[in-house]
């Protein structure tokens, strides 16, 4: 309800970018989420993490719509492995925004963009997929800085990343994660602000 409320506010041409948990849809984990492009929602509905994540898919969905709805373009950001697109939901959103085309909606058939957060000084590569109803053709042209350039790697993820009562403080790796995400944003933001721009010169 939260998320709804604070789209009906959003100005016409904002961007609302969608960053739906990613653990129960990734291929690292498919072990155990058995997710696939063929079954999308997962074998395992006895698992919580599985449950949460159809619910977090589908509502990021109704979001996507609703801010499309109101003049703003949506993105969803997910890691190129990730399957969450294939679920129901998604799919409908996929077809509207397709029929949306026929229809004499020029370009906003949704478009999936490959990034490297590498590229905002993120420790490793970390391929990205963008879905949005705008191109991202120059972020995809960014270059990727070599290894020796990008921040080191901590070699273990501690449990302070997760909650634990142990520590308050987010560890190195998470807080990296987040100023990536953020400062990629913030670059989709910007590089948006310079289309619309150049349109109006035009």
């Amino acid at each position: 309800m939260a998320a709804v409320i604070t789209l009906l506010g959003i100005r016409c041409g904002a961007m609302v970018h969608l960053a739906t948990v990613c653990t129960s849809f990734v291929f690292i984990n498919c072990g155990t989420h058995t997710r696939s492009i063929a079954f999308p929602l997962g074998w395992r509905s006895d698992l919580t993490y599985v449950q949460v994540g159809n619910i977090l898919g589908s509502r990021s969905a109704i979001l996507a719509l609703l801010c499309w709805g109101l003049g703003g373009f949506p993105i969803l950001e997910q890691p190129l492995s990730s399957v969450l697109t294939a679920l129901p939901s998604w799919q409908s959103v996929i077809r509207y925004f397709d029929e949306a085309e026929c229809k004499g909606w020029i370009g906003q058939r949704l478009k999936k963009s490959h990034i490297s957060m590498a590229c905002f000084r993120a420790p490793t590569l970390k391929p990205t997929a963008l879905f949005s109803t705008e191109a991202f053709q120059p972020l995809m042209d960014l270059a990727v800085p070599p290894k020796s350039k990008r921040p080191p790697v901590e070699a273990a993820v501690c449990h302070e990343c997760h909650g634990f009562e142990e520590s308050e403080q987010m560890c190195t790796v998470c807080f990296c994660e987040c100023v990536t995400v953020l400062k990629a944003t913030v670059a989709m933001g910007a590089l948006f602000v310079a289309q619309v721009s150049r349109c109006r010169r035009i």
